[in-house]
């Protein structure tokens, strides 16, 4: 009983937002981290907007998160994604993997840890054209503080964490 109340108790001061998944390989192995990123997207949970509604697109046009709306909505890869405007949802639909969030959407932070996270949709960084979400602006800070290794770190781990989530 002891030892259950302190694995718990480590387990909440390593993993101090919320639940997470932890899947794939335990350690990363530097020299076999793609050279090519594969953007193929799984988000979940299933049947909810992507990015909790927020427009993908204004990301990049406008530099901030923008709601999106139900009346311009786009299905792509087995997500819902919303648009503040039918332009936008046009732009999404001529290049959808030019807008895709990085990592399926999950907290880039906590992906390069090997777990998944929710995500704060102000908490975005636009890094090389392609858009990533942390957990909040803390932990985006904390991310970027070596933004590159995290990135490289992201991308070993999300193959095994994604396939996880199938």
């Amino acid at each position: 009983m002891v030892r259950l109340g302190a694995i718990c108790i480590i387990c909440i001061m390593f993993f101090p937002f919320g639940p997470v998944v932890a899947l794939g390989q335990s350690s990363l192995d530097e020299s076999a981290l793609p050279t090519v990123w594969n953007r193929k997207v799984s988000i979940l949970p299933r049947g909810e907007a992507v990015v909790g509604g927020f427009d993908v697109v204004s990301y990049f046009t406008q530099n901030e998160a923008v709601k999106g709306s139900k009346e311009h909505q786009v299905a792509y890869d087995n997500g819902l994604f919303y648009f503040s405007s039918a332009e936008n949802a046009q732009i999404f639909s001529e290049a959808p993997s030019d807008y895709i969030p990085q990592f399926g959407g999950y907290c880039a932070w906590a992906v390069s840890n090997n777990y998944t996270a929710r995500i704060d949709p102000d908490a975005f960084s636009i890094v090389d054209g392609k858009l990533y979400l942390n957990f909040s602006k803390r932990v985006r800070n904390r991310w970027n503080e070596q933004r590159d290794e995290n990135i490289l770190r992201g991308e070993g781990y999300w193959p095994g964490l994604n396939a996880g989530l199938q």
